[in-house]
């Protein structure tokens, strides 16, 4: 063993170049984090874009179809957990903005409408709509 590491010791002595030819041995600490904030930066713009995409293409096929929409918030209803009640108001909030300038601009206010209206016992589901702007007080 001892003559393998000595054969080791000279083998890294005898070579110039570093394992990893590509790392930059000069750079300073600053140097290091502003290339970790740049790479940051482009990782997260890249996310939002992302999602901007899968936004705005769900958003066109609820434009295109509100039907499965408004059976989600129907299925939903009958959960009964305040996390179903966000996620109706949230669906809901996205259909209006789908369809806000067409003809069938007022579908997610009448389907909050008709919710509130089967459902009169459910205050969470209320609070929900209200604070999403479907209901008044």
């Amino acid at each position: 063993s001892s003559a393998r590491s000595d054969l080791l010791a000279e083998l890294r002595k005898s070579r110039l170049m570093a394992a990893w030819p590509t790392v930059q041995r000069n750079r300073t600490i600053a140097e290091l984090k502003t290339a970790a904030e740049d790479i940051h930066k482009n990782a997260v713009r890249k996310a939002t874009e992302k999602a901007e995409q899968k936004r705005a293409k769900r958003l066109a096929d609820m434009a295109a179809d509100p039907a499965p929409t408004l059976r989600e918030t129907e299925r939903l209803v009958k959960l009964r957990s305040r996390e179903s009640y966000v996620a109706i108001a949230t669906l809901l909030k996205e259909l209006s903005e789908a369809l806000a300038g067409t003809k069938q601009a007022g579908l997610a206010e009448q389907q909050a409408q008709k919710l509130k209206k089967e459902n009169p016992t459910l205050n969470l589901l209320t609070s929900e709509l209200r604070r999403a702007g479907f209901v008044a007080k």
